[in-house]
């Protein structure tokens, strides 16, 4: 009778360590599913950050004008290159603070100017033509940096 109360304990034993294991291979395959999820989605957030820091210029230009408009000065300082040349008529000057950049009223008229192309020195001029005037224009040079663009000079040929 010992004998088979000790064979009917093993046997329980054994199915119980057998049951256990199932379970941990059934947990093993949840979590590396699970694993692998959160993997993917750190591979789409990585991909969307990158592609966020690969701003075009023709974005760069909205977001700034954007800023300019709302007069948001926090964007519109993170958008400038310091110092930054304003050159008119042949003549050049640099602002070293974005607060006097912004009481120039040549630098808003950005906010209805247009990429026109990228330049031999690598900047990328942004052209401002006044309607009612086609012999007034402004050029404006942004650079790339490396997360994006900065504006660094306003020319006034005339």
């Amino acid at each position: 009778m010992k004998a088979h109360y000790r064979t009917f304990i093993v046997l329980g034993l054994t199915l119980l360590l057998l049951s256990c294991k199932r379970e941990l291979k059934k947990d093993n395959t949840i979590d590396n599913t699970d694993k692998a999820e959160i993997t993917q989605n750190e591979v789409v957030e990585n991909k969307e950050t990158a592609q966020k820091k690969e701003q075009s210029i023709e974005d760069f230009l909205i977001h700034l004008q954007t800023a300019i408009k709302e007069n948001n000065t926090v964007i519109i300082e993170k958008s400038i290159k310091l110092p930054f040349e304003y050159q008119s008529g042949g003549e050049s000057s640099f602002y070293d603070s974005p607060v006097r950049l912004f009481r120039n009223p040549h630098f808003k008229k950005i906010t209805k100017a247009k990429f026109e192309k990228i330049e031999s020195n690598g900047s990328y001029s942004i052209l401002y033509e006044q309607p009612e005037n086609e012999d007034f224009f402004i050029y404006y040079y942004a650079v790339k940096e490396k997360d994006g663009f900065k504006l660094a000079k306003l020319e006034m040929p005339h």
